[in-house]
């Protein structure tokens, strides 16, 4: 069996290895929503922004090649807070560098999530 043990790959031309048949995530943030909004954990995330309950704008540090990316989201709840579903803004449409994400009760409501997490997949700028 053979072992290939580097530190860097770079591309021919010195820059970064391009990845072929791979979709590696361009984006991932996990933060608190009720209360001061605030990131725990990032990658490619500039910020957030409290658009009022439920309603979440997250900034990408390097946007993304167009807005045809792929979100996927998820929550959790506290005893005041029951989130049911997590999606991608209607009224405010995703761009490339930044995508507002809508926190819904079960009865469509809009509510404030005490952990939430977003990922992006897609193409970088």
């Amino acid at each position: 069996m053979s072992v290939l043990k580097a530190d860097t790959i770079q591309s021919t031309s010195g820059g970064a290895a391009t990845l072929t048949k791979q979709t590696a995530a361009k984006f991932f943030a996990n933060f608190e929503q009720d209360g001061t909004q605030a990131i725990t954990k990032s990658f490619n995330a500039s910020s957030i922004a409290d658009g009022g309950t439920g309603l979440t704008t997250i900034a990408f540090v390097s946007s993304m090649g167009d807005v045809s990316y792929i979100i996927t989201t998820n929550s959790t709840h506290d005893s005041g807070s029951y989130v049911g579903s997590t999606c991608v803004s209607h009224d405010v449409p995703p761009t490339a560098s930044q995508v507002q994400l809508d926190f819904l009760k079960f009865s469509e409501a809009l509510a404030d999530a005490e952990l939430c997490m977003a990922t992006a997949h897609g193409d970088l700028a």
